[in-house]
């Protein structure tokens, strides 16, 4: 009689936890679809030891409170609210905790993508990946807590699987990352409103060390070269995807999470590029050109998207407005007074895209 008892009251405290999981994920993605469609926010990084030696200055920047930021190019003061700026002084941990309300989401039946753009030098990989000793960046603390949260739901009998993938795209090419004995090219299709990466290999991770160890892997494998812009700048365009299956009492679903650490724009003139980096450049400013009329085209609310013109934004067309997905832009600046030109063009650009409308997303979802 008494463990009868206890079971019924067990069941009853199990239903109430349900409908509180319901309540508060719900509240919670009304919070995050609130703040807009796609999300745009804006890191300033540090000058640098040797731009200071150098007698770079970042007066022209003046960062009016955590939403505004203005810019005063020859005399001409731009200025532009976006949902955050982060400034010198923020710590990496201030910009995930900025983020990680999306990284939420896709535990939860969302599509969410968060791209990190801006020109060469700007900090963009630091921003998504980082470094060590306190300074990890989005993609290794979205791993720890992908794992922490799973081993939370866990417990509420939720069965959570996690798989990754990693690709670049090189001179309009994609190249798995995780392929098994080394990068391999995979095939990327637009068809029927649809993108589709084949022969990309996707790996289960059962706890964060896997993950980092793959993440640590691809790293490695990236394409990078040294420019007058930066000692190790990146010439492709990554995305770190992870694919997320949930079943519960009362549905399953399988959502993704794309890290995008998308190659910086640059003037070849200014960057000392030669030979083979000529070629690099010049695919890198063609695929952000062709993002940037994506963008455009869905604002001004074109019949036709050119999701085609370039392999990158075919595999990004899912976070576009092609499907249903959550997008944050983050926009990363370089301080200095001679990028300033560069930097309003980026907030240019990142305003274009704070008007841009791609859809509320739907939670992908199979009700049992």
């Amino acid at each position: 009689m008494k463990i009868t008892k206890l079971t019924d009251e067990l069941t009853k405290l199990q239903c109430i936890c349900q409908v509180n999981d319901a309540q508060i994920v719900e509240l919670h993605n009304k919070i995050v679809d609130l703040k807009g469609k796609i999300r745009i926010c804006v890191r300033v990084r540090p000058l640098l030891s040797e731009e200071i030696s150098a007698g770079e200055t970042s007066e022209h920047i003046n960062i009016a409170n955590d939403k505004t930021i203005k810019i005063n190019h020859h005399g001409q003061v731009s200025s532009f609210e976006f949902q955050r700026i982060w400034s010198q002084n923020d710590t990496q941990q201030t910009i995930f905790n900025d983020v990680k309300e999306l990284i939420e989401s896709s535990l939860h039946g969302f599509n969410v993508a968060i791209m990190a753009y801006g020109q060469t030098g700007s900090g963009k990989t630091y921003v998504m990946e980082g470094d060590v000793g306190g300074c990890e960046g989005i993609l290794p603390r979205a791993l720890k807590f992908i794992f922490d949260r799973r081993s939370q739901l866990i417990l509420r009998n939720w069965e959570v699987e996690i798989e990754c993938a990693r690709y670049e795209f090189y001179n309009n090419k994609c190249y798995d990352l995780l392929a098994h004995g080394g990068p391999r090219m995979a095939e990327v299709h637009f068809a029927n409103g649809r993108s589709e990466i084949h022969q990309l290999s996707r790996h289960t991770i059962l706890n964060i060390e896997q993950g980092l160890e793959l993440l640590s892997k691809s790293r490695l494998l990236r394409t990078t070269a040294t420019t007058l812009c930066s000692p190790q700048s990146s010439r492709s365009h990554s995305i770190f995807e992870f694919t997320i299956k949930v079943k519960n009492s009362s549905s399953d679903y399988e959502s993704f999470l794309s890290l995008v650490d998308l190659a910086g724009s640059e003037r070849i003139n200014e960057s000392g590029a030669s030979g083979a980096q000529i070629t690099e450049a010049i695919s890198i400013n063609r695929s952000l050109s062709d993002l940037r009329n994506v963008i455009r085209a869905k604002m001004e609310n074109f019949s036709h998207v050119p999701y085609r013109n370039n392999k990158l934004t075919i595999a990004l067309a899912k976070t576009l407005g092609c499907s249903s997905s959550k997008t944050l832009l983050i926009i990363a600046l370089r301080p200095t007074l001679s990028a300033a030109l560069e930097t309003r063009r980026s907030l240019e650009f990142a305003n274009v895209a704070n008007s841009t409308k791609i859809g509320a997303a739907v939670k992908q979802q199979t009700t049992k």
